[in-house]
C-alpha cells in the first residue's frame, strides 16, 4: 500500500498514538507500584515498560503501510529502545526523561550540520510538500534548530523542577502544542519566500 492511498488518519494516528498511551499508562499506574522481573516499577517506570513495544510496533506498522519510514522515525524509536531499556534495567526514571532532550539535540545538531555546509536537510524531507526558495529553507532551517535547542532546554527544565505528573502532561501535549505554534507563526515566511515556478 502507498504512502498516498493511506487514510489520512493513519499517520498522525501511528506518530501519536504511543504517546497518548505513554500518557494513559502513566496516570493509570501513577499512585501503584508494581512488582516485576524482580523490581518494583512506579507508574513512570510502567509507562515507560508499555510505550516502548507500543513505538516499536507504529514505526514497523508505518513502515508496513508506507514501505518507508523517515530518518526522524527512526532516530526516535532508536532512542526510545536506548534510552527506554535503560531506565527499565536500571530502575531509573531519568533516562525516558531525558529522551525528548536527547532527541532534539540531536535534531539540531544535524540541522546545524547542514547550514555550515549551506544545505538545509529540511528541504530535501519536506520540500515537495512546501514549495519554497532556498533563502526560505535556510531561514527557516536555522529557526528551527534554535527551536529544537530551546526545547530540548525546556525538557530538561521541567522535568528536573516540576514533578512527574507535569513532566508527563508536557510530553504528551505541550512540546507538540508548541511545535504546530511554532509552524503556524512561520506562515509569513512562507508567503514571503513561496517558490512560484513549482509545480506542486
Amino acid at each position: 500500500m502507498s504512502e498516498k492511498s493511506l487514510p489520512g488518519w493513519v499517520k498522525p494516528t501511528l506518530e501519536l498514538g504511543p504517546l497518548l498511551v505513554f500518557f494513559a499508562a502513566y496516570f493509570y499506574w501513577r499512585n501503584d507500584t508494581v512488582d516485576l522481573f524482580g523490581q518494583t516499577y512506579d507508574g513512570l517506570l510502567m509507562a515507560t515498560i508499555v510505550f516502548i513495544p507500543v513505538v516499536l510496533v507504529a514505526t514497523l506498522a508505518l513502515w508496513a503501510l508506507r514501505g518507508q519510514v523517515s530518518g526522524m522515525q527512526v532516530l526516535t524509536a532508536v532512542i526510545v529502545l536506548v534510552l527506554g531499556g535503560l531506565t527499565i534495567w536500571f530502575n531509573d526514571k531519568q533516562f525516558i526523561q531525558m529522551k525528548p532532550t536527547m532527541i532534539y539535540l540531536a535534531m539540531s545538531a544535524i540541522l546545524v550540520f547542514g547550514i555550515l555546509n549551506r544545505r538545509s536537510y529540511l528541504e530535501t524531507l519536506l520540500g515537495d510538500a512546501i514549495p519554497m526558495l532556498w533563502e526560505g529553507w535556510m531561514i527557516l532551517t536555522r529557526r528551527i534548530a534554535i527551536l529544537f535547542a530551546l526545547l530540548a532546554l525546556l525538557n530538561e527544565g521541567v522535568w528536573r523542577f516540576l514533578g512527574d505528573d507535569i513532566w508527563v502532561v508536557f510530553k504528551t501535549f505541550g512540546l507538540p502544542i508548541l511545535t504546530i505554534l511554532f509552524f503556524v507563526m512561520q506562515a509569513g515566511l512562507f508567503r514571503i519566500y513561496e517558490d512560484e515556478t513549482s509545480e506542486s
